[in-house]
């Protein structure tokens, strides 16, 4: 697809089709394929390249092959010494094991990029960064249900957006942590919040012209309206939420849209609809949770990969200290005696010199 390309015209590819990961994020895909083929690429293009592949995998939900291609970026990262694509690289990688719900190794990629975030100089350069480190770690508390903790996490990482120069590109990030604001007020039972959160992040959403993120945003207002009994609204939400969100494959959100429906048309005593979407939701969840089983397999068998290693780096150890016990039972006292057979041996010279002078 590409002829040789100098690597500003890679970076213009790849920054062009970066705002399209949610709309066809299977075209971005074969973007990123075409591009990692060429033999003119260098590594920072490379990484970038696998860094965008990975999001457009993000974007369908397929979190394992989105980890896949940042752990062959993680893997080169050293023959780079861009240090914001270190930062850039290593969020990602505590964002995907946030997403496959593994907290401490999403905590220690997180901890690794902050840490480099604080020690660059020009803080512009990081300021997204942060706020999206700080987007991951208020997820990370809102599942440990401490919303309290969640919410300022969130608010960090929208001060930091609004601070950075990049702002206006950033609109999709404010629109995320209002709408996990908004989610965070409905579990601690304040709808009045709950409800001006998602309604700024669907004005966010509008602004990076997101159909998932608005769809998302419908569907907390909706679920205040539920709450709130106002079922027709909810309905009304939900059904123009789902039709957005046709735009996008996004199995989590037709999981939760249908969920709703289900409960509203049941409070509505539509029984027909009710049954319907429960259908579609009961197979949506199906479908996530065969995902899901084959997300964990696949970390149990690189889990089991790495203990394999650790095993045999343990024999190895073994084997050494092993090995140099025997060279301490035998050898050295087989070197001892050796040194005494000739110390003794000099000893008789000597003595027979000795002799030898006194005749």
């Amino acid at each position: 697809m590409f002829k040789a390309q100098n690597i500003d015209n890679y970076d213009a590819i790849l920054k062009k089709y970066q705002n399209e990961i949610y709309i066809n994020p299977d075209k971005v895909i074969k973007i990123c394929d075409s591009i990692l083929v060429q033999k003119d690429i260098n590594v920072n293009i490379k990484i970038k390249t696998l860094k965008l592949k990975s999001d457009a995998f993000s974007s369908k939900r397929d979190y394992q092959k989105s980890l896949d291609y940042m752990i062959k970026a993680n893997d080169i990262l050293p023959r780079t010494e861009d240090e914001l694509l270190k930062i850039i690289v290593l969020t990602k990688m505590g964002i995907l094991y946030h997403q496959l719900k593994i907290y401490d190794k999403s905590v220690y990629y997180l901890d690794e990029s902050e840490i480099k975030c604080r020690k660059y100089a020009v803080k512009d350069s990081v300021s997204i960064s942060l706020s999206t480190n700080y987007i991951v770690r208020g997820f990370i508390f809102k599942e440990k249900l401490n919303c309290d903790i969640a919410i300022s996490f969130f608010d960090k990482a929208i001060k930091e957006i609004k601070q950075s120069s990049k702002y206006s590109q950033n609109y999709n990030k404010v629109s995320i942590a209002k709408y996990n604001k908004g989610n965070c007020y409905l579990l601690m039972g304040k709808l009045e919040l709950a409800k001006a959160s998602f309604l700024e992040a669907e004005f966010f959403a509008e602004k990076q012209k997101s159909s998932s993120l608005k769809s998302f945003a419908l569907k907390g207002l909706a679920q205040v309206n539920t709450l709130k009994g106002d079922y027709h609204s909810a309905i009304s939400q939900l059904e123009k939420s789902l039709k957005i969100s046709s735009l996008v494959y996004d199995l989590v959100l037709y999981k939760e849209i249908y969920k709703g429906l289900s409960e509203n048309y049941l409070a509505t005593k539509n029984l027909e609809r009710h049954k319907y979407y429960n259908n579609s939701y009961l197979n949506t969840l199906e479908l996530l949770n065969n995902k899901e089983r084959l997300s964990l397999n696949n970390i149990l068998d690189q889990k089991d990969q790495e203990i394999e290693i650790l095993l045999r780096e343990e024999r190895k150890f073994k084997s050494f200290w092993h090995y140099l016990l025997l060279i301490l039972i035998f050898i050295v006292p087989a070197l001892f005696i050796s040194k005494i057979k000739k110390i003794k041996k000099e000893n008789n010279i000597v003595e027979n010199n000795i002799k030898s002078f006194k005749n």
